[in-house]
């Protein structure tokens, strides 16, 4: 960092000042007329430009792309204004980017309270996902903010407009100093997202605090009206009238507790409620429901599911525990009944996302499978599985790209069940990815093995 002051003696007790401070994320500069001793500017204020090469850098990495603001200082330390224009170029958040925004800002300080007005407008807005769909090419927002005495912040004024988003909010302070802060949102233009999305997103919050040092209390409630998101069975499971309601505080330690989640469907339901605490520790219960039936490649789930789940750990090291209760789900020559799943979402110091577990019935006997998995981009690795069902029996690893496998390392015990009626077949299936496609190479030893489809 690098800072550089230079000034001279003007009139009365005014000096010429000019001020410069460079640091690889920053560069500000200062030029004017000022009193020193009174920290006052000059009747014709204090000229100041700030410019950033990497709103990333200042961000922590949220948001990328360049800054500049041209504005000019009027008052003393104590109470002041500093009004301007804020130009970004290039500006991105989760795959959306904005080719240019601007807009005047005003910051301004007053009986130990500061305020912040500004009115931005975005133009070459592209991108793919819900974001670019909500946002479009040319979205606008404005807000009125002030900073307390006691360091609480009041959001006076919020107001958004998008290609499919509206949000307008307000706030206000009560006489005994409580704050508050209501408002509604809408969003539709999902077709613009996916492919068949359609319909309308509409809800409405509002969040109270009784006084400083007391938590804020907000609540949610969302509904959809004719609401597709192109996603066929998450459409299916929420129908086109789906209902979100939330309950939760913000305690003064910076802690977050959810009285109670809900989301209402056509076909599924799920409730929440949970902690995560000032430091990011995560502790949540939710319990679910759904109709199916559910399709997974060529496995159908058919019947009800239900479930329960928890997610633990820390925002840097989260844990998700769910389980469910399947009436029935049809694999291909081979339907289990009554089956019971565990998955697990964590982050494993060897590497891996997590596991999967299934327990069964079929007409076979007990059915099981179990294996560690972990994503790769456009698939997913098996690990450690361990499966055991219909009379076939297999441990190994297998790389499913697309939904098939494109590699396989698989030990294999065959006895009577969905694939013989008698005998045995023993050895092992390796498939390796290819540039013509998958190969397999199979060792297998049959011992008086007798195919289901060839007896009788």
């Amino acid at each position: 960092m690098k800072f550089d002051i230079a000034g001279r003696k003007g009139l009365g007790a005014f000096y010429d000042l000019n001020a410069r401070l460079d640091s690889e994320t920053l560069s500000l500069t200062a030029v004017g007329q000022a009193d020193l001793g009174k920290r006052l500017a000059g009747p014709a204020g204090i000229a100041v430009t700030a410019n950033t090469p990497s709103i990333e850098r200042l961000s922590l990495g949220a948001v990328k792309g360049q800054a500049n603001f041209v504005g000019r200082f009027n008052g003393d330390i104590e109470n002041f204004t500093l009004r301007g224009d804020a130009r970004g170029a290039n500006v991105s958040l989760a795959g959306y980017t904005l080719g240019a925004v601007s807009g005047p800002v005003t910051l301004a300080r007053a009986k130990g309270e500061i305020g912040i007005v500004t009115s931005l407008a975005g133009a070459g807005g592209r991108g793919q996902g819900y974001l670019a769909a909500l946002l479009g090419s040319r979205p606008s927002a404005d807000g009125d903010i002030a900073i307390l005495k006691d360091g609480r912040i009041l959001l006076k004024r919020v107001r958004a407009n998008g290609a499919g988003l509206k949000v307008d909010a307000s706030g206000s302070r009560g006489l005994l100093g409580g704050l508050s802060f209501k408002g509604k949102a809408e969003l539709w233009n999902f077709g613009a997202a996916k492919l068949g999305g359609k319909g309308r997103l509409g809800g409405s919050w509002s969040a109270d605090q009784g006084g400083e040092g007391k938590p804020w209390v907000f609540t949610v409630d969302a509904r959809g009206t004719g609401l597709a998101l192109g996603m066929a069975e998450l459409d299916r499971l929420l129908g086109p009238a789906p209902r979100l309601r939330a309950k939760a505080s913000l305690q003064p330690s910076g802690q977050v507790d959810v009285a109670e989640a809900r989301l209402d469907g056509d076909k599924a339901f799920a409730k929440g409620a949970g902690r995560l605490g000032s430091k990011g520790e995560l502790a949540f219960k939710l319990d679910w429901n759904a109709e199916g039936p559910f399709r997974v490649g060529p496995v159908e789930v058919a019947g009800k599911a239900k479930g329960t789940g928890a997610i633990a750990g820390s925002l840097s090291a989260p844990r998700a525990d769910l389980t469910a209760q399947v009436d029935q789900i049809d694999v291909p020559r081979l339907p289990l009944r009554n089956a019971a799943l565990t998955l697990t979402f964590m982050q494993r110091p060897g590497g891996g996302d997590g596991a999967f577990s299934l327990n069964a019935e079929s007409p076979y006997g007990p059915a099981r499978l179990r294996t560690d998995f972990a994503f790769t981009d456009g698939g997913v690795n098996l690990s450690g599985l361990d499966a055991d069902a219909g009379g076939v029996k297999a441990q190994g690893a297998v790389a499913l790209r697309r939904g098939r496998p494109s590699s396989a390392d698989l030990v294999l015990a065959i006895g009577p069940g969905v694939l013989l009626t008698e005998g045995s077949i023993a050895g092992t299936a390796k498939v390796v990815d290819s540039a013509g496609g998958a190969r397999a190479t199979l060792n297998l030893t049959a011992k008086d093995a007798v195919l289901r489809d060839a007896a009788g």
